[in-house]
């Protein structure tokens, strides 16, 4: 494997300037960071970074450049799950890459009713995939507690049939498991 600080000029740039140098995971079509890369490109050239530096005036008068390096809390972090089951992992996208750079009108897409939404490029969902699909909740051991739920959510739960316990069972699992995971990202912070 070669290091950046091995890399030629050139090298170190064409690198720096591919979308899959920043990440190694699925992300949703929309997330598009090439046209952003594209646009740095143009814009520094062949010019050095030391012409993007900012400068201030500290508080005993003398005139300071800022560097990268100065800035804090401009990471952006979230969590992907990769397997749909538990296996969530802390992401960090680092600098302000996550800006609004989208061109699409989302104000637009909001108004439209579900009708007027494209979906030519979904199956369906026929009954035949219904008729072949089970439900696999958990096989963990439950332990026994008595809760107070409000009447509505327990006839939602009962509808469900005779695992409506391991229904509640996982609805809590997963909520407590997303509000550890929240927990570490903020510790981690």
């Amino acid at each position: 494997m070669k290091r950046i600080l091995d890399f030629s000029y050139a090298d170190a740039r064409r690198f720096l300037l591919k979308e899959g140098s920043y990440y190694n995971f699925d992300l949703p079509k929309y997330f598009v960071f090439q046209e952003l890369l594209d646009q740095i490109s143009q814009e520094i050239k062949e010019k050095p970074l030391s012409d993007y530096y900012g400068n201030y005036v500290d508080t005993s008068g003398k005139t300071k450049t800022t560097r990268p390096c100065d800035y804090e809390n401009v990471n952006h972090k979230f969590l992907n799950n990769k397997d749909g089951k538990f296996a969530w992992r802390p992401l960090q996208l680092k600098g302000k890459i996550m800006s609004n750079t989208s061109k699409t009108d989302w104000a637009r897409i909001d108004a439209m009713s579900d009708d007027e939404i494209e979906t030519s490029d979904i199956p369906p969902l026929t009954d035949d995939f219904f008729s072949n699909a089970k439900l696999r909740m958990p096989s963990y051991s439950l332990a026994t507690v008595t809760i107070h739920v409000d009447p509505e959510t327990l006839l939602w739960f009962q509808s469900k049939g005779e695992e409506a316990e391991q229904h509640m069972a996982a609805a809590l699992r997963i909520y407590a498991q997303a509000q550890k995971n929240v927990a570490n990202i903020r510790q981690s912070a």
